[in-house]
């Protein structure tokens, strides 16, 4: 991520270095060190004008949103957007359109069943309509831990929007897959993760009747 022409973007950028100076005031020698530091050069803006702002204010830019990509390891009393980042490290192995086999990665990096042999074998068959629907129950759940990590980290996912923030973005379409509009005590259900989840259950009694009835040849 670097700083770009757009004025509300470079501006949203050192908006976030306020925030990061502000969060970076009580933490350690080295956190006090680097607020005291972003503070400084955010400060330093007010004395320029015309070309020579503008480009001080790209550097400066350049330079919080260089910290903001090693947010997980500043001294932070709590790492910035840490219930985001654990769910975006959860949709790796999540995109609606990945491959066959995709979820589990059974066959990562050996040849898989040719589409007539998944046909004819009815484990096979199985295991690929298990494979699919496990791996989109499990979107509709991450995409729910997604609306609750915005809602813990609402403060930075605001700031994170504002800068382009790729995780924020990707998770905001996740939910808007796996939740809906009803709600009880508080709680959303998705119709969609109910839909997935009787897929799943369906797919478990079809494997158990199969197993029963010795039909897995």
């Amino acid at each position: 991520m670097t700083p770009t022409a757009d004025g509300e973007t470079l501006a949203a950028v050192l908006e976030l270095g306020t925030r990061l100076a502000a969060e970076l005031q009580d933490t350690d020698t080295l956190g006090r060190w680097m607020a005291h530091y972003i503070a400084e050069r955010l400060d330093s803006l007010e004395k320029l004008t015309g070309e020579q702002r503008a480009d001080a204010e790209r550097e400066v830019a350049g330079l919080v949103l260089g910290i903001w990509e090693q947010r997980r390891d500043l001294p932070t009393a709590r790492p910035i957007l840490a219930a985001v980042d654990t769910v975006d490290r959860a949709l790796e192995r999540l995109d609606a359109h990945r491959e066959p086999w995709g979820y589990f990665g059974l066959f990562d990096g050996v040849a898989e069943p040719e589409a007539g042999e998944v046909e004819v074998n009815a484990a096979l068959n199985i295991a690929l309509s298990f494979d699919r629907a496990a791996g989109d129950l499990t979107r509709s759940l991450v995409g729910y831990a997604a609306s609750v990590a915005h809602e813990h980290d609402a403060e930075w996912v605001e700031h994170a929007k504002q800068i382009g923030e790729r995780a924020v973005f990707r998770q905001a379409v996740l939910q808007v897959d796996s939740s809906d509009d009803d709600a009880s005590d508080g709680v959303h259900y998705s119709s969609a993760m109910l839909a997935r989840t009787e897929r799943v259950r369906q797919l478990l009694d079809a494997l158990e009747a199969a197993v029963r009835d010795n039909r897995l040849d």
